[in-house]
């Protein structure tokens, strides 16, 4: 049983079945954001794939939205990442929430998989592998929801982020225990000092305040 997705996210290249075979398993979908490179050379035109793909799959499927996301790159890590941050915060605008989101890391080169991956760590999205029907016939199922760590950094609020900002800038000054040398160790602060820099020191005498 799959969590119901809204948004799903695929990187492609000129293989395009991993999006189709993915969307047999992983429903309702009301939209989709196909991930492709520019046309290579003057010869290879990724966005005819997508146009092809897009028109398919609205005949297959009434009422879906599909958009394509433009990179430059598609061996740059940071072009897919990018891209994929960007529709995240684009579709959150819209109160889209990051359990719904899922990322087709199949598709499109080995480097464009492998920041679909980080991004879905990073992001504290789903992220799921699709197998090749053609090479592993007779499976149950055809779609993997992988077992990705979710780092989420980004999902931290802005005052979880400000503080560990002021952790990781923190310093404090001891002495040695034996040898009473003194010592400054980075990245580390008192809890006064920390409720000083947030300007919260005002709310030091009330227990509920500061423990917040």
């Amino acid at each position: 049983n799959f969590v119901v997705m809204v948004i799903h996210i695929a990187p492609i290249g000129k293989e395009t079945k991993h999006v189709e075979e993915w969307l047999r398993e992983v429903t309702p979908v009301t939209k989709i954001w196909l991930i492709h490179s520019k046309k290579k050379d003057g010869v290879v035109d990724f966005s005819k794939y997508a146009k092809n793909l897009a028109k398919k799959l609205k005949k297959d499927y009434s009422g879906i939205e599909i958009k394509s996301k433009i990179i430059d790159n598609p061996f740059g890590m940071d072009d897919t990442m990018d891209a994929i941050t960007e529709i995240v915060t684009l579709e959150e605008e819209n109160d889209v929430l990051r359990q719904e989101f899922a990322i087709n890391v199949t598709g499109g080169t080995n480097v464009m998989a492998t920041g679909a991956i980080l991004s879905a760590m990073l992001l504290g999205t789903k992220a799921y592998y699709v197998l090749n029907r053609d090479k592993n016939p007779g499976q149950k199922k055809y779609v993997d929801e992988l077992p990705i760590p979710n780092i989420g950094i980004i999902k931290m609020n802005k005052t979880q982020q400000k503080v560990l900002n002021i952790i990781s800038k923190g310093s404090f000054e001891l002495k040695h225990p034996t040898s009473g040398k003194e010592e400054i160790k980075l990245g580390v602060i008192t809890n006064q000092d920390l409720l000083e820099k947030l300007k919260e020191s005002q709310y030091t005498g009330d227990k509920r305040r500061r423990q917040k």
